[in-house]
């Protein structure tokens, strides 16, 4: 018996878990649950917040001891984490398990899971006692975020696991007939999320039909949540003053953490003209301004190359001119340590996640 089972076997010792919480919780370890694309995305997150209404009657409380260190199915399909990285970000405390239930009409929704660093927070939902048919696609009527005062972009949806599809149980359920809500929030302010508090408010279950923005609704209620997240802000900064061939751009510094990339450019404003056409079929020209060479990925320390690995990308000019700004999230999740170059583009690709390394610009990073 390892340490880590010696110390849930003491756990179950000293705690009442019921049996089947048990099972469960050993039956999850031994093997866990890619995810289409969102069904939903949402900026800004200054939204309408509807009060949580007071003749609703909401059972609200924590998770049992077993599930409580239950990593979410679909956030360690999605990131690709392993069992080591799940425990380094346990230790760094960038995952904390929130472990808040609200049940509703006998629909009960857990706020899961938190990985959370300087820009970035991955928020993990459970949703329990809601049953799908074969090809059947989840909607909630209405979505709610808010995080603070601050300028944020957030992407949100049901999780998709395309391995779990049978005869019994639509790709949208796991194993155990549960499905995931996944929300990913960024923000371009460094430290932003951590230690700053959370509301996330989900109306009306039902089942999207295709016909209307409107999902049929199903089960009707709503369900609330308020917490302070937490995270970590240990991150690998590489100092690099990296010229990108003749492309006039520096890459002036780098922040990565196992979840997102900040970066830095020394890259003179250059205006440029660019045409579109409008809705009459019409040409038009506008004035933008050039953008360096983009991040394409990273090319680890045993020469593997991970190419179009970010999302949810935030660029453009700080207030000084000269200096221009990227930062994006990760996914799949990157083993800082083991990260050996960064790579950016020379010309867009029309396939990001297989480029070719001709097309690259490479930046070594010296420790």
């Amino acid at each position: 018996m390892n340490r880590f089972e010696d110390m849930m076997e003491h756990l179950r010792n000293d705690t009442d878990i019921p049996e089947q919480v048990w099972t469960r919780y050993t039956e999850t370890l031994s093997g866990l649950p890619d995810r289409k694309p969102d069904t939903s995305s949402h900026r800004g997150l200054r939204k309408h917040l509807w009060p949580a209404a007071a003749a609703a009657v909401l059972a609200l409380g924590t998770v049992s001891a077993g599930a409580a260190i239950r990593w979410s199915h679909g956030l360690e399909k999605r990131l690709q984490v392993s069992s080591q990285q799940q425990q380094e970000m346990e230790a760094d405390h960038m995952t904390a398990f929130v472990n808040q239930a609200v049940t509703q009409n006998n629909v009960t929704i857990t706020a899961r899971q938190s990985i959370v660093d300087n820009y970035t927070a991955y928020l993990s939902f459970e949703i329990e006692g809601f049953s799908l048919k074969e090809g059947q696609v989840p909607e909630f009527s209405q979505v709610d975020f808010f995080a603070g005062d601050g300028n944020l972009s957030c992407s949100a949806g049901f999780y998709f696991d395309e391995t779990a599809g049978s005869e019994n149980h639509s790709s949208y359920t796991l194993e155990d007939g549960t499905l995931e809500y996944h929300v990913i929030m960024r923000s371009n302010e460094k430290g932003y999320f951590i230690g700053n508090s959370i509301h996330v408010e989900f109306h009306d279950l039902g089942i999207y039909t295709g016909k209307t923005t409107a999902p049929a609704v199903q089960t009707e209620g709503t369900w609330s949540f308020d917490w302070t997240l937490t995270g970590c802000d240990s991150i690998k900064t590489y100092s690099l003053q990296a010229s990108l061939g003749d492309s006039n751009a520096t890459v002036l510094e780098a922040e990565i953490s196992p979840i997102s990339i900040a970066l830095s450019y020394d890259f003179p404003y250059q205006e440029k003209m660019e045409s579109s056409l409008d809705e009459n079929g019409e040409e038009t020209f506008y004035r933008t301004f050039q953008d360096p060479p983009r991040f394409a990925g990273v090319r680890m320390k045993d020469g593997t190359v991970c190419t179009g690995i970010s999302i949810m990308a935030s660029m453009g000019y700080a207030e000084d001119p000269g200096v221009y700004l990227y930062s994006a999230a990760f996914k799949p999740a990157i083993e800082v340590n083991q990260v050996e170059s960064l790579l950016f583009y020379r010309n867009s690709p029309e396939n990001e996640s297989s480029c070719d390394e001709e097309n690259l610009y490479v930046v070594p990073l010296e420790e």
